[in-house]
């Protein structure tokens, strides 16, 4: 049967209760906006860059409908950074994230070089 969070504070299945690791979302938007991060995270977003300053001082925590925000933009590299022990899906999900990043650089790279070359 499906257990609920409420029926244990410690646990929830075999996980520990805190499985959002707040240092973990910080440190994975200082690495993508290492300059500016609450300016840059509102225009991808939409989140006030007030809001992203008080997670990135630690003052708050990022609701959950702005937690889904910004999975929706940023993937599941975002969700692994900000789960600690995440299930095993989520990293294939990030391999398959990063396999269409790479894709999509090299169909850049190829049309600059067509651009250079003719």
């Amino acid at each position: 049967m499906f257990k609920s969070a409420s029926t244990n504070p410690q646990t929830y299945g075999n996980l520990p209760a805190e499985l959002f690791d707040l240092a973990g979302l910080i440190g994975w938007l200082r690495y993508k906006f290492p300059t500016s991060t609450g300016y840059h995270v509102e225009a991808a977003t939409g989140i006030s860059a007030a809001s992203v300053q008080n997670w990135l001082e630690r003052r708050s925590r990022p609701s959950a409908e702005h937690f889904s925000m910004l999975l929706c933009v940023f993937g599941p590299s975002l969700f692994k950074a900000a789960v600690r022990r995440p299930a095993e899906w989520v990293d294939r999900a990030v391999e398959a994230e990063r396999l269409v990043e790479i894709d999509d650089e090299i169909t850049r790279l190829a049309k600059e070089r067509a651009a250079l070359v003719r």
